[in-house]
């Protein structure tokens, strides 16, 4: 263990020896920022604050579930309506041609027809 940071230090002494005078003035510095290419659109980084995150997950959640659950649920008044309709109609349900009907609708007619 010793030894591998021994070796390691010898080589960053003998490379900082090296480019001790190699100095990148800001002309050259420039040179190579100028002559590298630019950035594609799929290779930016890109950083997204959580609480952004968060808040786009639950509305990807949140409103699928909310409008199927108003999509779904009947109101009070609807069921108030059928409630009602069930105990004022103890008929019987006949299915015939595609619908269904009453017995009692059936036998005596509809509103404008009796």
């Amino acid at each position: 263990m010793n030894g591998e940071r021994e070796r390691s230090r010898l080589w960053r002494d003998k490379l900082e020896s090296e480019l001790k005078d190699f100095q990148f003035s800001e002309n050259m510095m420039q040179a190579v920022m100028d002559r590298k290419e630019p950035i594609s659109f799929w290779n930016r980084e890109l950083r997204i604050p959580w609480q952004a995150a968060t808040l786009v997950l639950l509305l990807l959640v949140g409103l699928p579930v909310f409008g199927w659950m108003k999509l779904t649920a009947v109101p009070e008044t609807q069921k108030a309506a059928a409630k009602q309709h069930r105990h004022d109609r103890e008929d019987r349900l006949i299915v015939m041609s595609g619908g269904t009907y009453y017995e009692s609708e059936l036998r005596e007619g509809w509103g404008e027809a009796r």
